[in-house]
């Protein structure tokens, strides 16, 4: 299991980060982190993110 991150907290990795309910279960709600940026606000109290990669730009 990944570490879970809070809003507010810099990302570590650039890249995309899905936002986790209270009880671990997967959102399906993505949000984009910036290395070192502050992680933006989850839609609900006691929401955490996990990293799940960069998205590929461009042609594969």
């Amino acid at each position: 299991m990944e570490e879970r991150l809070r809003a507010g907290q810099p990302a570590p990795e650039a890249g995309r980060y899905e936002v986790i309910a209270r009880n671990g279960d997967r959102t399906g709600i993505y949000r984009r982190g910036l290395k070192g940026r502050p992680l933006p606000p989850t839609p609900k109290k006691g929401q955490r993110y996990e990293y799940v990669g960069q998205r590929r730009v461009g042609r594969p």
